[in-house]
């Protein structure tokens, strides 16, 4: 399988159109957004996260080519599908894009022999879809397409691995379908761990993030409780990390972001209370979740904030750009609404609050601020600590302490 297409080249596709190049595959990557085909064509990148690597590896026309018409993939050899799942408006999960990705597919005049889905989706939803738009055409039906699910595991900013290296669960519609599906994914990855069925290795994606999202939950209630004791609690994480067994340490923070905590395991809620399971630990904890910038600004309110204030970061994970569902963004829209925030975040130059842009400080102007600097990650308590700054007081949201600095 030497023409690879991938659908939905954003945080996932990009960096899969990468890894494919970099096995020796030719790779036509299809967006529905004309701007994002377009930078990609030229050599750029829309993800800044990814910009060096693109312009470096990717030559549009040889090694990859870039369209928003679905035809071009016809006659390639295998499909990834990397698009988004987010949820409904009711909070839902929504397959929409799935669907019509695995439509167009249906549609093309030469079908591929191989179709991949990594977007996060319902368990049973890879076998429903395949069955219903291919039907005759599925490999098991003596036709030539193979159907795998293999669950996206991106984590944006990690230095201490690649895509690559991180172990690739696949899951097959059939033996022959997990069989074809390896056979690709052992060029591409390190390390392949094969699932018995489908429904296993789509499962297995909710059940990685949804123990996050309880442990998150936990560890930040567990925070409240110390803080309210004035317990050091970064201390009682440092101690519990000396126990050698049954202990996986957790941060708190103001929140969790991007498109995978805050999303999945409302795909698990939805499929359990569909089989009459209620799951209340999980629904428990996807609501403090989603109150988190809230109960941040109530205790910001309890340390008698006032005048202007400075929010340490913009985007949803420290050291990145992306600002998918970022807490720290939701926690200065509320905070603008009684103070003047400032931000300051070396990744992300501007975010738009309340329908007006605001621009990230400067390390001088971060250095000069003379109100309250509220931390929220890592980068802005390691500015606080090394630098002299001009702040009447610096509070860090995350562990709900003061920093002496």
């Amino acid at each position: 399988m030497n023409n690879v297409a991938v659908i939905g080249l954003g945080y996932v596709g990009i960096p899969l159109v990468l890894a494919l190049i970099k096995a020796g595959k030719k790779v036509v990557g299809f967006d529905l957004d004309n701007v994002v085909v377009q930078t990609l064509s030229q050599g750029d990148c829309h993800l800044p996260l990814w910009e060096r690597r693109v312009k470096k590896e990717i030559h549009s026309g040889e090694n990859a080519s870039f369209t928003t018409n679905p035809e071009d993939m016809s006659g390639v050899d295998a499909v990834i599908i990397c698009v988004p799942t987010p949820l409904s408006s009711d909070g839902d999960p929504d397959h929409s894009y799935v669907a019509a990705a695995m439509k167009s597919i249906s549609e093309l005049k030469v079908l591929p022999g191989l179709i991949i889905l990594e977007s996060t989706v319902s368990p049973g939803y890879t076998r429903d879809i395949a069955n219903e738009l291919f039907g005759d055409n599925l490999a098991s039906n003596n036709g030539v397409v193979h159907v795998c699910f293999s669950p996206e595991r991106e984590d944006p900013g990690n230095e201490e691995f690649t895509n690559v290296e991180i172990p690739k669960v696949i899951g097959g519609l059939t033996p022959a379908c997990l069989l074809k599906g390896s056979d690709l994914y052992m060029e591409v990855f390190d390390h392949i761990v094969r699932a018995s069925s489908l429904e296993t290795a789509e499962l297995c994606k909710l059940h990685e993030n949804t123990f996050r999202a309880v442990n998150i939950t936990y560890v930040n209630q567990f925070r409240d409780l110390s803080a309210k004791l004035g317990v050091n609690f970064e201390e009682v994480i440092h101690l519990a990390k000396s126990k050698p067994f049954g202990f996986m340490p957790f941060i708190p923070g103001i929140g969790v972001g991007g498109h995978c905590i805050p999303i999945d395991p409302h795909f698990l809620i939805a499929v359990a209370e569909k089989e009459g399971i209620g799951m209340p630990i999980i629904r428990g904890a996807m609501a403090d979740i989603s109150n988190s910038a809230k109960s941040a600004l109530e205790w910001l309110k309890e340390q008698k904030v006032e005048g202007d204030l400075l929010v340490t970061g913009a985007s949803y994970k420290d050291g990145i750009s992306d600002t998918r569902c970022s807490p720290a963004i939701e926690l200065i829209e509320l905070l603008s609404k009684e103070f003047s925030v400032s931000f300051w975040d070396h990744n992300v130059d501007s975010i738009l609050i309340n329908g007006t842009e605001k621009e990230s400080l400067s390390d001088s102007e971060f250095r000069g601020f003379t109100g309250t600097i509220i931390v929220v990650n890592q980068s802005g308590q390691s500015f606080c600590e090394r630098e002299i700054l001009s702040a009447g007081a610096v509070l860090d949201a995350r562990y709900r302490v003061e920093l002496k600095v």
